[in-house]
Protein backbone atom coordinates (compact mmCIF):
# COMPACT_ATOMS: atom_id res chain seq x y z
CA UNK A 1 0.00 0.00 0.00
CA UNK A 2 1.03 3.59 -0.96
CA UNK A 3 0.19 6.16 1.20
CA UNK A 4 -0.79 9.73 -0.75
CA UNK A 5 -1.42 13.00 0.81
CA UNK A 6 -3.16 11.30 3.72
CA UNK A 7 -5.07 8.78 1.45
CA UNK A 8 -4.06 5.05 1.15
CA UNK A 9 -4.05 4.04 -2.55
CA UNK A 10 -3.91 -0.17 -3.32
CA UNK A 11 -2.02 -1.50 -5.28
CA UNK A 12 -1.45 -4.92 -6.88
CA UNK A 13 1.60 -6.97 -6.69
CA UNK A 14 2.51 -8.30 -10.22
CA UNK A 15 2.46 -11.85 -10.65
CA UNK A 16 4.74 -13.67 -12.75
CA UNK A 17 3.47 -15.35 -15.51
CA UNK A 18 4.95 -19.08 -14.23
CA UNK A 19 2.48 -18.38 -10.42
CA UNK A 20 -0.52 -18.09 -12.89
CA UNK A 21 -3.05 -20.87 -12.36
CA UNK A 22 -3.32 -22.75 -16.04
CA UNK A 23 -6.56 -22.23 -17.83
CA UNK A 24 -9.32 -25.17 -17.45
CA UNK A 25 -9.35 -27.42 -20.18
CA UNK A 26 -12.33 -28.80 -19.00
CA UNK A 27 -14.17 -27.97 -22.12
CA UNK A 28 -11.96 -29.13 -24.14
CA UNK A 29 -11.91 -32.94 -22.62
CA UNK A 30 -15.47 -32.41 -22.73
CA UNK A 31 -15.65 -32.29 -26.03
CA UNK A 32 -13.05 -34.51 -26.84
CA UNK A 33 -15.37 -37.09 -25.03
CA UNK A 34 -18.55 -36.44 -26.07
CA UNK A 35 -16.85 -36.34 -30.17
CA UNK A 36 -15.22 -39.24 -29.53
CA UNK A 37 -18.45 -41.37 -29.69
CA UNK A 38 -19.64 -40.55 -33.57
CA UNK A 39 -16.31 -39.52 -35.12
CA UNK A 40 -14.96 -43.23 -34.04
CA UNK A 41 -18.34 -44.65 -35.44
CA UNK A 42 -17.88 -42.88 -38.58
CA UNK A 43 -15.16 -43.84 -39.19
CA UNK A 44 -14.80 -47.36 -37.98
CA UNK A 45 -18.30 -47.72 -40.55
CA UNK A 46 -16.65 -46.28 -43.43
CA UNK A 47 -13.96 -48.78 -42.90
CA UNK A 48 -16.04 -50.96 -43.10
CA UNK A 49 -16.58 -52.27 -39.56
CA UNK A 50 -20.61 -53.71 -39.00
CA UNK A 51 -23.40 -51.64 -36.66
CA UNK A 52 -22.17 -52.79 -33.55
CA UNK A 53 -18.46 -52.97 -34.28
CA UNK A 54 -18.68 -49.35 -35.18
CA UNK A 55 -20.71 -48.63 -32.00
CA UNK A 56 -18.36 -50.33 -29.48
CA UNK A 57 -15.16 -48.43 -31.33
CA UNK A 58 -17.03 -45.40 -30.40
CA UNK A 59 -17.59 -46.57 -26.97
CA UNK A 60 -14.14 -47.13 -27.04
CA UNK A 61 -12.88 -44.10 -28.39
CA UNK A 62 -14.58 -42.36 -25.79
CA UNK A 63 -13.38 -44.40 -22.42
CA UNK A 64 -9.64 -44.13 -23.80
CA UNK A 65 -10.58 -40.00 -23.83
CA UNK A 66 -11.71 -39.96 -20.58
CA UNK A 67 -9.05 -41.87 -19.70
CA UNK A 68 -6.58 -39.82 -21.19
CA UNK A 69 -7.93 -37.00 -19.39
CA UNK A 70 -7.36 -39.32 -15.98
CA UNK A 71 -4.04 -39.76 -16.61
CA UNK A 72 -3.33 -36.10 -18.04
CA UNK A 73 -5.10 -34.18 -15.86
CA UNK A 74 -5.37 -35.79 -12.82
CA UNK A 75 -8.72 -35.30 -12.66
CA UNK A 76 -11.87 -36.13 -14.93
CA UNK A 77 -13.74 -32.68 -16.42
CA UNK A 78 -17.14 -33.87 -15.22
CA UNK A 79 -16.09 -33.67 -11.31
CA UNK A 80 -15.46 -30.00 -11.83
CA UNK A 81 -17.56 -27.83 -9.62
CA UNK A 82 -18.88 -26.04 -12.60
CA UNK A 83 -19.86 -28.63 -14.35
CA UNK A 84 -21.06 -30.56 -11.22
CA UNK A 85 -23.27 -27.64 -10.74
CA UNK A 86 -25.32 -27.65 -14.46
CA UNK A 87 -25.72 -31.56 -14.52
CA UNK A 88 -27.46 -31.10 -11.23
CA UNK A 89 -29.42 -28.25 -12.00
CA UNK A 90 -33.26 -28.95 -11.43
CA UNK A 91 -34.02 -27.73 -15.68
CA UNK A 92 -31.06 -29.44 -16.96
CA UNK A 93 -32.95 -32.68 -18.18
CA UNK A 94 -35.94 -30.15 -19.37
CA UNK A 95 -33.12 -28.16 -21.39
CA UNK A 96 -31.14 -31.01 -22.62
CA UNK A 97 -34.47 -32.55 -24.17
CA UNK A 98 -35.51 -29.24 -25.95
CA UNK A 99 -32.33 -28.71 -27.13
CA UNK A 100 -31.80 -32.03 -28.51
CA UNK A 101 -35.69 -31.75 -29.69
CA UNK A 102 -34.72 -28.92 -31.61
CA UNK A 103 -31.53 -30.38 -33.56
CA UNK A 104 -33.94 -33.49 -34.62
CA UNK A 105 -36.99 -31.12 -35.72
CA UNK A 106 -34.28 -29.44 -38.13
CA UNK A 107 -32.55 -32.56 -39.15
CA UNK A 108 -35.93 -34.29 -40.30
CA UNK A 109 -36.97 -31.30 -41.34
CA UNK A 110 -33.97 -30.64 -44.33
CA UNK A 111 -34.43 -34.74 -44.48
CA UNK A 112 -37.66 -34.35 -45.62
CA UNK A 113 -37.18 -31.83 -47.90
CA UNK A 114 -34.23 -33.53 -49.80
CA UNK A 115 -36.63 -36.39 -49.63
CA UNK A 116 -39.13 -34.73 -51.70
CA UNK A 117 -37.40 -32.82 -53.33
CA UNK A 118 -34.99 -34.88 -54.95
CA UNK A 119 -35.59 -37.78 -57.12
CA UNK A 120 -32.39 -39.51 -57.03
CA UNK A 121 -32.92 -40.27 -52.69
CA UNK A 122 -36.24 -42.38 -53.70
CA UNK A 123 -34.26 -44.78 -56.23
CA UNK A 124 -31.34 -44.38 -53.17
CA UNK A 125 -33.69 -45.86 -50.69
CA UNK A 126 -36.10 -48.41 -52.70
CA UNK A 127 -32.49 -49.70 -54.15
CA UNK A 128 -31.59 -50.05 -50.08
CA UNK A 129 -34.58 -51.89 -49.36
CA UNK A 130 -34.17 -53.78 -52.49
CA UNK A 131 -30.42 -54.87 -51.95
CA UNK A 132 -31.05 -55.13 -48.13
CA UNK A 133 -34.15 -57.78 -48.32
CA UNK A 134 -34.46 -59.53 -51.76
CA UNK A 135 -31.31 -61.05 -51.90
CA UNK A 136 -32.44 -64.31 -49.78
CA UNK A 137 -35.94 -62.82 -48.92
CA UNK A 138 -38.11 -64.35 -46.09
CA UNK A 139 -41.78 -64.96 -46.87
CA UNK A 140 -42.86 -61.55 -45.60
CA UNK A 141 -40.87 -59.70 -48.33
CA UNK A 142 -41.57 -62.22 -51.90
CA UNK A 143 -44.39 -60.13 -52.89
CA UNK A 144 -42.63 -56.89 -52.19
CA UNK A 145 -39.13 -57.67 -53.66
CA UNK A 146 -41.17 -59.16 -57.28
CA UNK A 147 -43.02 -55.67 -57.68
CA UNK A 148 -39.96 -54.20 -56.69
CA UNK A 149 -38.05 -56.02 -58.96
CA UNK A 150 -40.02 -55.69 -62.11
CA UNK A 151 -40.72 -52.09 -61.11
CA UNK A 152 -36.98 -51.36 -60.20
CA UNK A 153 -35.84 -53.72 -63.75
CA UNK A 154 -38.38 -51.46 -65.86
CA UNK A 155 -37.58 -48.12 -64.98
CA UNK A 156 -33.39 -49.04 -64.75
CA UNK A 157 -34.24 -49.98 -68.67
CA UNK A 158 -36.14 -46.80 -69.51
CA UNK A 159 -33.23 -44.59 -68.02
Amino acid sequence: MLKSRGRTLLTHKATPPSSKPAPSTAKFWATATIGAFPVAMILSSWYGASILGAFFTGLFASFITILLNALIERRLWMFETRWRLIFEHPEFSFRLALVSGIFLLILETGLLIFFFTSPSLDKALINLVFNRRCQQPQAGYVNLCETLETHYLLDAETE
